[in-house]
């Protein structure tokens, strides 16, 4: 049996190298075909079928993807509120021995606290070859605008996997057990999806040694009138990989007088803090789908000195 962890690891991994962060329409995430939940077998036949040495380039080509995301997060507390809206697009091209990519983001955010509104908007366009990644912030007065980071440094050597049957059977328990719905579509090659919702959240605290009195006591307070984060992988009929994403539709309510009665136990804690219920909303997504074309970066930037290293002082914010 093919290695399904690989697969599954390069395409999360292509999705996760720009970080999970508008007001953006989600649907541009989802795989809207049909799914069905398979059993053990059938999903053990659909990824036998993908051969992992191929899956992301062919012999006639290097693999190139393109990255999208449009994410919105909104905020409110009374007549109090912060949103922000993330817009990012990058391509990215893998070559015998370069690595290239280029692209822009941009994050627009709105606050009103304590009476003052503040607004506010940055830009920046982004590129990487093979050792470097580079980015230009739009002009922010008193504050350089050029920054690079070294890749080599931050960038994991390697992912471990799972093989076969030990791989499947970790995968179905971790579905069962924080109750993950499973979706399969075979009808144009391999399409996966996997489904998280309210369930989940409270299948992971309970397996978290998080006591049922606290889980119990957070359900009193928090409502979920939407929970939806629906993760697709798709494989072409040749078994060629063609697209990766996340797509998510979240809105919480938090009982403010709920949660001030419980933080007023706290001797630090200032009353009144909490003047109202809270909502919380999450939505957009964040896809990787195959791209055809090149990429060119600008003429001499790896020699660019005007761009600034902040590569160990960044590491040391990560760890």
């Amino acid at each position: 049996m093919k290695k399904f962890a690989t697969v599954a690891a390069g395409a999360a991994l292509a999705v996760s190298m720009l970080g999970f962060t508008a007001c953006g329409n989600s649907s541009e995430g989802k795989n809207k075909d049909n799914y069905t939940t398979p059993t053990r077998e059938e999903f053990s036949a659909a990824i036998s079928s993908i051969d992992t040495d191929k899956a992301f380039s062919d012999e006639n080509s290097t693999p190139s993807f393109e990255i999208l995301s449009k994410i919105s997060t909104d905020i409110t507390m009374g007549s109090e509120y912060a949103n922000a809206e993330l817009n990012l697009g990058y391509k990215l091209a893998f070559g015998e021995k370069d690595f290239l990519g280029s692209g822009t983001v941009a994050v627009n955010s709105e606050s009103k606290t304590g009476g003052t509104e503040i607004k506010q908007k940055y830009a920046a366009t982004l590129f990487n070859d093979a050792e470097w990644a580079y980015a230009e912030i739009a002009k922010i007065p008193s504050v350089p605008s050029k920054y690079k980071i070294e890749l080599g440094k931050l960038m994991p050597p390697t992912v471990n996997t799972l093989d076969g049957d030990a791989d499947l059977t970790e995968f179905f328990t971790t579905c069962e057990t924080y109750k993950i719905q499973l979706g399969l579509n075979t009808s144009d090659g391999v399409k996966i999806k996997l489904s998280l919702t309210e369930e989940t959240l409270w299948a992971i605290l309970a397996d978290a040694d998080i006591t049922e009195e606290t889980i119990a006591q957070v359900k009193e307070i928090v409502t979920f009138n939407t929970f939806r984060l629906d993760m697709y992988l798709a494989f072409d009929k040749t078994g060629l990989f063609s697209q990766a994403s996340i797509d998510m539709n979240i809105d919480i309510k938090i009982n403010g007088d709920a949660l001030e009665d419980i933080l007023g136990q706290i001797p630090e804690y200032t009353p009144g803090a909490i003047s109202g219920d809270i909502s919380i909303k999450l939505k957009g997504y964040l896809m990787v789908k195959t791209y055809d074309g090149t990429i060119t970066l600008p003429e001499g930037i790896e020699s660019d000195d005007t761009y600034i290293d902040i590569t160990d002082s960044l590491g040391s914010i990560i760890g």
